[in-house]
């Protein structure tokens, strides 16, 4: 009985053990590069697209990487149309939760927004509803980068890098409702940023305003159970 017992606590232990650096761990829980995708479709499941007044998503091969990669191509050129590339979670994210992707616009003046949020419940019974609500948002125009709050927008970084490949990452705080705006791995001026909503995220989406077109690639959605600026709690 007592060697039973022992066993018992042993295989306790191990397990866990193996629970906290389960724990300790980021997790990607979604990514996309786009290269095995038909191109002049849109990117298939789980992404979903929202368009309107003429807009489209498709992958297209990216003649700036010199014709040899795809990337997605979110078009709302015609005045008054939009374009949505989303991903929506099919549970609520971790407490901490950051989402990045290369993104690529032709002109300084084409405005664009990055955002991660929470799913609109209509949107699955209406193609004609955006599929997610911005609650960490970026948006992008004239050449600077800005975050969205209830106030109004606050300037991240000066961003006038047209025809040029930035990565753009949101880190956000699911419990505290805050976020921090990240280009090329570095911090910007946007740091505990508030939500726009007090919604716990569940995805997260690339919108391209009226008049204006971004390319899209390598997207990374991480979520992790302790706060990415600071160290991994000891196991």
């Amino acid at each position: 009985m007592k060697s039973t017992a022992r066993v018992m606590r042993i295989a306790l232990i191990l397990v866990l053990g193996l629970l906290a650096a389960v724990a300790c761990k980021e997790f990607v829980v979604f990514g996309d590069n786009f290269a095995t995708d038909a191109v002049g479709q849109p990117p298939p499941a789980p992404w979903q697209t929202f368009v309107k007044g003429g807009g489209s998503v498709t992958v297209e091969v990216v003649p700036e990487n010199g014709g040899t990669s795809n990337a997605a191509w979110v078009d709302a050129t015609y005045p008054g149309a939009e374009a949505v590339l989303a991903y929506v979670d099919p549970r609520p994210m971790m407490r901490y939760v950051s989402a990045s992707a290369d993104l690529f616009a032709t002109d300084a003046d084409d405005p664009w927004e990055f955002y991660l949020g929470f799913a609109r419940p209509s949107a699955a019974a209406s193609p004609a509803v955006d599929p997610i609500a911005p609650a960490a948002e970026v948006v992008y125009q004239s050449g600077a980068l800005y975050a969205s709050t209830r106030d109004g927008q606050v300037k991240c970084a000066e961003m006038d890098r047209p025809e040029t490949w930035i990565n753009v990452g949101i880190v956000a705080n699911n419990t505290l409702k805050q976020f921090d705006v990240i280009v090329d791995d570095a911090g910007t001026d946007c740091k505990d940023v508030p939500f726009l909503h007090a919604h716990r995220l569940n995805g997260f989406a690339i919108k391209a305003r009226s008049g204006s077109v971004v390319w899209v690639d390598n997207v990374e959605v991480v979520e992790e159970p302790h706060d990415p600026g600071d160290e991994a709690p000891a196991t």
